[in-house]
């Protein structure tokens, strides 16, 4: 909540702040609060949105989920276009293939 964001920047501002929100409409009330990674989740992210987000200078991390677990071909394509949009960070659950990903086309 953003009270807490405001607790824990108010006791320790340096400590770095992700993010957890309830809906994507709750970023500005977060990065007011001193929040300073806003985290999306992957049905939430839109490219305008991650500008919007790193104009305010936040950062934005993307928790990738989708699609269902197993489905490498669309979550490639999610992780591209989590890149190519500016993502400043991508949480995964499956690091093995998201390793795998991105140590790929970091070759090219």
């Amino acid at each position: 909540e953003p009270a807490d964001v405001r607790l824990i920047k108010a006791y320790a501002p340096e400590v770095a702040v992700l993010a957890f929100m309830h809906t994507p409409d709750d970023m500005e009330e977060m990065a007011d609060a001193g929040a300073d990674f806003i985290r999306l989740w992957d049905q939430w992210v839109v490219p305008e949105r991650i500008s919007k987000i790193q104009s305010i200078g936040k950062q934005v991390w993307i928790m990738a989920c989708r699609p269902t677990v197993g489905d490498i071909e669309e979550k490639e394509k999610a992780y591209a276009d989590y890149a190519s949009w500016g993502a400043d960070g991508i949480l995964v659950n499956e690091i093995e293939p998201a390793l795998a990903y991105f140590c790929d086309i970091n070759k090219n």
